[in-house]
């Protein structure tokens, strides 16, 4: 019992000592896809992967996240500087053209996206877009998405540096 406790301590200090294998991404910006695909080539490779869509879900500490479940590569969905900032971490970060943001998101908001318990508020801020020219609604859209826009470029430059090149993985 002893050689597992001290092989499972090995493990962990490994792990602590080993970069972060990681995907930054963000809303709007293919983050399902992406993350679906390094997932696949996660299992393919025998790797575990972990999917987070913000903080909460690690409680804004991945480090200790990670000693208590074992992960190889990190999915960071709506990925925030402030939470992987000095870590080493090893990944890409992808960002989408923001005028191809704002224009998939006004569509999505005005039709396409459903309205379901998981965004109820979606159905207000709808009636409030259908009235209004494209051109208006678009105008709107920049607004509500300001927030996100904030969120990708925050630290982004820094997210840069921190997910190095994928090819040195």
């Amino acid at each position: 019992m002893l050689g597992s406790r001290s092989l499972t301590v090995g493990c962990i200090q490994h792990m602590e000592a080993s970069p972060i294998l990681a995907y930054f991404g963000h809303h709007r910006c293919g983050t399902q896809w992406i993350a679906a695909i390094v997932e696949d080539v996660c299992d393919a490779a025998g790797l575990r992967s972990v999917r987070h869509n913000n903080s909460d879900r690690f409680q804004g500490d991945i480090i200790s996240y990670r000693q208590d479940n074992p992960f190889d590569f990190w999915c960071y969905i709506n990925a925030d500087y402030r939470f992987v900032r000095g870590l080493d971490v090893r990944g890409f970060h992808v960002v989408r053209d923001p005028r191809n943001v704002i224009v998939s998101g006004y569509f999505s908001h005005l039709t396409s996206r459903p309205v379901n318990d998981r965004w109820p508020q979606l159905q207000c801020y709808r009636s409030f877009l259908q009235p209004l020219s494209k051109d208006e609604g678009i105008l709107r859209e920049m607004e509500f998405s300001a927030r996100l826009f904030t969120q990708c470029s925050s630290g982004s430059h820094q997210l840069r540096a921190c997910a190095k090149s994928i090819s040195r993985i």
